[in-house]
């Protein structure tokens, strides 16, 4: 009894835990809206206004909310290079494009309102607005990415070592409020003990992962900086970035040549700078959306290590911009199988998802050929092609 009790329980545990990785994306139109929803959503605006009274500044404070949370949202969308084509919305057409707003951190005094305002848009209408624009835009969440900067200087490589200028100009720079986020790890003892200077220099995918996840991160670029002597004794700094989670993105190549009598810490603030602007217009050109062909449909099927490796790949599927849904069709701990509908055609899918780490391997005709578990419920039959899904390649 006490045996079949303990299987009970550990089979409802299984069962839970299936669940628990399937619910966010039962049915495609579900998962479809959850990344609408943080795409097009604008969340901390700040306002302080005073005025007559606390309801007409209350009313002023959410008026200028609605419009700054507009404008930040379209330039969140547009690449870099579109920003300037952006159109401007009249102040009485902005409630036309939200959908609702959240307030906190409310306070108000009998003439001034302060409070901190989320706001989400309507997708399709701000969508309609940037194509009536034919402005190009990427309607996905904003993502954080970890950058990881190594120093090579006099035969020796440096990262957590002191003194490393090339850190402490990732780690002094801004963030930006963009759809691209660039993080610089602290170098505390918790860094140490995650990823050594030798697992990043050779683009270890499971400690720069593992340090990625430590600051909630969708991934992490090496950046590996070279300092050496150039021409008339000028400082030159070459600049190398990767993405070894996603090898199929051919490294960034920059160079920057010291000016006059520029010091080490200017060149390498303004590298940090540069390769900060390339890295975003890269992130751009792998999101933005180069659809407008029939919508096609097709079954991924992917072996898993466990369920929490579903949880990444789910989250690397999410960030794809030609995938328009997805659905699972049958998932276990140690494969899944998702209908995905895109747009383009199966080239661009295969790039998209190459961008993200994960490989579209041959179309699937024996599932025990293919090293799927036995049992597999690769969804044969469906009139829709079967391909497989695995991690890219290094």
């Amino acid at each position: 009894m006490r045996l079949g009790a303990i299987f009970v329980r550990c089979w409802l545990a299984a069962a839970l835990a299936v669940a628990a990785a399937l619910a966010p994306v039962q049915t495609a139109q579900g998962q479809s809206g959850n990344r609408d929803d943080e795409a097009f959503t604008v969340r901390g605006v700040a306002v302080d206004v005073t005025a007559k009274s606390a309801v007409t500044a209350r009313e002023q404070a959410l008026r200028e909310a609605e419009r700054t949370a507009l404008v930040r949202l379209l330039e969140r969308l547009a690449p870099p290079a579109e920003r300037g084509k952006l159109p401007k919305v009249a102040a009485a057409d902005v409630p036309h494009y939200i959908r609702d707003i959240e307030i906190a951190d409310e306070r108000a005094s009998t003439v001034r309102y302060i409070a901190s305002v989320t706001v989400r848009f309507r997708p399709a209408e701000v969508r309609g607005l940037l194509d009536r624009a034919r402005i190009a835009y990427a309607a996905v969440p904003p993502e954080t990415m970890l950058v990881i900067p190594l120093l090579q200087r006099a035969g020796t490589t440096l990262m957590w070592d002191e003194p490393n200028p090339w850190r402490l100009a990732w780690s002094e720079r801004r963030a930006g409020t963009g759809a691209l986020t660039l993080a610089a790890p602290l170098g505390d003892l918790g860094d140490l003990g995650e990823l050594s200077t030798e697992q990043a220099a050779a683009g270890d995918r499971d400690r720069l992962g593992a340090i990625a996840d430590r600051y909630g991160a969708a991934g992490a670029y090496v950046a590996v900086a070279t300092l050496r002597a150039g021409a008339e004794s000028a400082l030159v700094l070459d600049v190398a970035v990767s993405e070894p989670e996603a090898p199929s993105r051919p490294p960034l190549l920059l160079n920057f040549t010291g000016q006059g009598l520029e010091a080490e810490a200017g060149l390498m603030a303004r590298a940090v700078a540069g390769t900060a602007e390339a890295l975003e217009a890269a992130w751009f050109d792998g999101h933005l959306r180069h659809g407008g062909g029939v919508e096609q449909r097709m079954v991924l099927a992917m072996p898993l290590g466990g369920l929490a490796e579903w949880v990444k790949v789910r989250e690397r599927l999410g960030r794809v911009a030609s995938i328009l849904r997805s659905e699972v069709r049958a998932i276990t701990p140690r494969h899944v199988e998702v209908e995905v509908a895109w747009d383009g055609d199966a080239g661009e899918l295969a790039d998209g998802l190459g961008r993200h780490g994960l490989a579209l391997g041959d179309e699937i005709r024996d599932a025990g050929a293919l090293s799927l578990p036995p049992g597999a419920l690769v969804t044969l039959g469906s009139g829709l092609p079967v391909r497989l899904l695995r991690p890219a390649p290094r």
